[in-house]
């Protein structure tokens, strides 16, 4: 879940959005997601059912209701029940009117079953020098089940080169999934990481990158937490992708936490991740040049660590 997506959408038609105390918040009203983002498209009996059990449970919070698409008959059901509001990829339906949306931001494709984790967690604890023939340790190290550990030996690659295996996995992870929030302050980049960390972060990006290999200045804050980090406390926005200082990401990948500490650096993620992050976020030119050098660094750990 994108939620500085949905934020750039509702903030487009018109809506106040903010966090306070963990929750956020749509025109002053706390709100509850639902998402649909497989499957058929949502109709009017959906919606239906998913407001009947909202306000079963009898909250005060808001319902918003995030799909790609949905039929005519749904959106005019939401149009005409403005105790939901309904967000779509070129619309938004709030208060009884539909928004258009003139520049409709990019949604990353559903897949179809569950992600690959445990495969390129193992990878990444074999790239940290996991032994091969002790498949209780490998699966400690990455955080999988034996299981896991060994269908993800027998999709190695037939030629196991620390370069190659990295190559690979930075091209092929799927992205650390989860719920990603967005924020922005004027403070120094390098005091947001500090603030961050301190409320129990793992590091990645550029700052997991510069504490590996350092390359590049560091341009914004990327970091995974097991639970919402409400920032706006310490005087950060909530905002989108468009404009950020510092990502904090929940994510589905848990293994991101094992390793790490395969890795042995205390409060930042591996540096494969560290790779994918910095080249995901970094805005200068030079991430390349960056991942380069976690590369290096990568494969001259492997060549004095594998199964060691």
């Amino acid at each position: 879940m994108d939620v500085g997506r949905v934020i750039k959408q509702l903030r487009s038609a018109g809506a106040h959005v903010k966090m306070s105390d963990l929750t956020i918040l749509v025109d002053g009203e706390p709100v509850d997601f639902e998402f649909k983002t497989t499957g058929r498209l949502p109709e009017r009996a959906w919606l239906q059912k998913i407001y009947a059990a909202h306000e079963s449970r009898r909250d005060r919070a808001h319902l918003v209701v995030v799909a790609p698409r949905a039929t005519v008959n749904a959106i005019e059901w939401a149009r005409a029940n403005r105790d939901l509001t309904l967000v779509l990829d070129d619309r938004v339906v709030r208060d009884g009117e539909v928004h258009m949306l003139e520049e409709t931001p990019a949604a990353q494709p559903a897949t179809r079953g569950p992600r690959p984790y445990a495969r390129f967690a193992v990878w990444r604890a074999l790239l940290a020098g996991a032994p091969h023939n002790d498949q209780a340790r490998l699966a400690e190290l990455a955080g999988a089940s034996q299981g896991s550990v060994s269908n993800a030996l027998r999709l190695l690659p037939d030629d196991e080169d620390a370069a190659k295996l990295f190559d690979e996995f930075v091209a092929g992870y799927p992205g650390p999934g989860g719920q990603s929030f967005y924020w922005w302050s004027d403070r120094p980049v390098d005091e947001q990481a500090k603030q961050l960390a301190a409320r129990g972060a793992l590091l990645s990006g550029d700052f997991a990158a510069d504490a590996i290999a350092p390359w590049r200045v560091s341009e914004r804050v990327v970091g995974y937490a097991k639970a919402t980090i409400d920032l706006a406390s310490d005087g950060y926005v909530l905002t989108d992708d468009s404009d950020y200082t510092t990502l904090v990401t929940i994510p589905s990948d848990l293994t991101l936490w094992s390793t790490a500490t395969a890795w042995g650096r205390e409060g930042i993620v591996d540096p494969v991740i560290a790779a994918y992050d910095v080249l995901r976020t970094a805005t200068t030119g030079d991430q390349d040049e960056a991942v380069d050098k976690l590369r290096d660094y990568v494969v001259r750990w492997y060549a004095k660590h594998a199964d060691a």
